[in-house]
């Protein structure tokens, strides 16, 4: 290892203005290993429009680490807007014994405008749109002059709820997970170092698409009933079917949220059901949904279909008979397919079978039933070989 130097700047990026006089940046030079030759600066791969570039002091002496010079120049003459380069070399001599010179680089990035901005035009989605995506594509028209847009979305006219606040370089933006059957306002402001301030643009509204389980905009969804089972089963039972064995239990491990969760584990042709407390259905509130956070971990077949599975029936004479809910029900995680596992007593039914499927949300419309007192079943089979 030899002595040596490194190179940097207190400032690496730089807004300028067509006309700029006096920008400048400070370029420090530190020792390492005890070098202290002095450093030569220059300026290499110098934009067009730069001029009357100073190094003070040149070179820098290094017997006191670390040393300063202040770069200054002018902006002399027009250019197109956008981003440049601008790099500053600095060179020594290699510490006796060695021979030679060492160099070192630093690199500045010049964000160059030509000019003051105006108000862009907003494009997609278009004001007053209805059905947008809740991930969707934003677009504006760009400015010659601009070499930034800030995009805000926010729930209200005023931007006191903003949900999306992003400064890019180009003219569209990729929002995600925005909120569905939401009105939601939107603008952007072009940025340039040549204005004194952001150019905003007019405000656009525009409404997102609706999503499974969803109330109309305006309607606030109510909850019937809920249950998170922090304070034990509250009123759900299981067990098994026959002389199966019950296979369901509280457990802590990896809930939702919470503390606890329902957990079925995996049992040799086990056919095992939890079963929900009587529950009343309201009328006047379609769409009527069911909704719950599940998790699974049972054996799909790689030809399609299911080694193990489960599937959800519903009740409607207080739990004497149950009919499986269809896949046709289930507003998101439709069933993977059908149970073929001649071992599984639930043989031939349309189940889940993630394997694995981390948590998601299932939304099951059930508006059918509106007015009944039902009860749910969480109904799950193996087959008989598990691993």
């Amino acid at each position: 290892t030899i002595p040596r130097f490194n190179l940097t700047a207190d400032t690496t990026d730089l807004d300028v203005c067509a006309g700029d006089t006096g920008v400048s940046s400070l370029i420090i030079a530190t020792e390492e290993l005890g070098f202290d030759n002095p450093v030569t600066l220059s300026s290499l791969a110098t934009p067009g429009f730069i001029g009357n570039v100073l190094l003070t002091p040149n070179p820098i002496d290094l017997t006191t680490s670390p040393a300063n010079s202040t770069l200054s120049f002018d902006i002399t003459t027009p250019a197109t807007t956008g981003d440049y380069v601008f790099t500053i070399q600095g060179v020594a001599d290699k510490e006796p014994p060695d021979t030679g010179t060492l160099t070192r680089l630093v690199d500045l990035n010049i964000s160059y405008s030509a000019g003051v901005t105006a108000a862009t035009t907003l494009l997609i989605p278009a004001n007053t749109a209805t059905n947008v995506s809740t991930n969707a594509t934003f677009s504006w028209s760009p400015d010659v002059n601009a070499t930034s847009y800030h995009l805000l979305i926010a729930t209200d006219m005023a931007f006191t709820n903003i949900i999306v606040d992003e400064i890019v370089a180009t003219t569209s933006y990729d929002a995600v997970d925005l909120p569905s059957t939401s009105e939601l306002y939107w603008k952007v402001a072009t940025g340039s170092a040549c204005n004194v301030s952001d150019v905003e643009s007019t405000v656009f509204s525009f409404v997102t698409e609706s999503l499974a389980g969803d109330c109309p905009l305006g309607v606030t969804s109510v909850n019937t009933v809920t249950y998170d089972f922090e304070s034990g089963a509250q009123g759900w039972t299981h067990n098994g079917i026959g002389a199966s064995p019950d296979g369901w239990s509280l457990s802590s491990t990896n809930p939702h949220s919470g503390t606890q969760a329902f957990y079925g584990i995996e049992i040799n042709g086990l056919d095992t059901v939890l079963v929900s407390p009587e529950i009343i259905l309201p009328t006047n509130q379609s769409p009527l949904t069911l909704s719950f956070w599940n998790r699974q971990s049972m054996e799909g077949r790689t030809s399609g279909g299911c080694y193990d599975g489960g599937f959800l029936e519903i009740s409607t004479d207080s739990g004497a008979t149950y009919s499986a809910i269809p896949t046709a029900a289930m507003l998101t995680d439709p069933y993977d397919g059908v149970i073929n596992a001649t071992s599984n007593p639930l043989n031939g039914s349309d189940a889940w079978c993630g394997d694995p499927q981390e948590y998601l949300n299932s939304i099951v419309d059930i508006d059918a039933y509106a007015g009944q007192n039902v009860r749910f079943r969480f109904h799950k089979g193996n087959d008989g070989f598990i691993t």
